[in-house]
């Protein structure tokens, strides 16, 4: 049975806590304790955050990988070469589920062209580009019956990716989240990703009907 995708509608989320209470119980090797030391290295296949907290807590940042279009993998998803969920495509470009949500739905819309960052993107890109964000935006809230998304992008602090992406993430009032630092989970399960990710797919299609 697909589980459906509005379920997160309709899900209750706890009450903000402390980091330490967050992680409690979570052993060194668990991906969601972020509480540990991680190696300060990436590669361009490290889809993951840029910012950790050292044991005295203090924020530190890394570089930025290096790849280009022929290690990138981004530009692997856009050419077929590596497999995603994708929920929209263009003629310039390409969004897919984050494999690590913050909540089921959380997209990533990237240029199929290889950009390392906003700041590379060609000025007759833009239009086209976030264009596509907003339609993203509207299918993401519409498909997942949420209050409203959170739409950024990192440009090489916290880009994990060296090509430039802009991450759509559905939100609810009050879904316990604040300031930067949240909780990525992957998907309890295929069934309950290829659910989300066709509830979206049909949104884009009607929201492009109706344009």
């Amino acid at each position: 049975m697909i589980t459906s995708p509005l379920v997160f509608a309709t899900m209750k989320f706890p009450a903000r806590l402390s980091r330490p209470q967050r992680f409690a119980g979570l052993s060194e090797n668990d991906p969601r304790n972020h509480t540990k030391k991680i190696p300060q290295t990436r590669s361009c296949d490290s889809v993951d955050r840029e910012f950790i907290y050292s044991r005295t807590k203090r924020c530190q940042s890394l570089d930025m990988p290096t790849a280009n279009a022929a290690t990138c993998l981004f530009c692997k998803i856009a050419a077929g070469e590596v497999a995603a969920r994708l929920v929209f495509e263009d003629a310039t470009s390409i969004a897919f589920l984050d494999h690590r949500p913050v909540f089921p739905g959380h997209c990533l819309l990237i240029p199929k062209i290889h950009y390392e960052t906003f700041t590379d993107l060609p000025a007759e890109l833009i239009a086209p580009f976030f264009s596509s964000a907003q339609l993203l935006a509207r299918a993401v809230e519409s498909a997942m019956e949420a209050h409203g998304t959170f739409v950024a992008m990192n440009n090489r602090v916290s880009q994990s990716v060296p090509h430039t992406h802009v991450h759509i993430v559905p939100r609810r009032r009050k879904d316990g989240l604040k300031g930067f630092f949240w909780p990525r989970y992957p998907y309890q399960s295929d069934e309950a990703a290829e659910a989300v990710q066709l509830s979206i797919r049909r949104t884009v299609a009607t929201l492009v009907q109706d344009s």
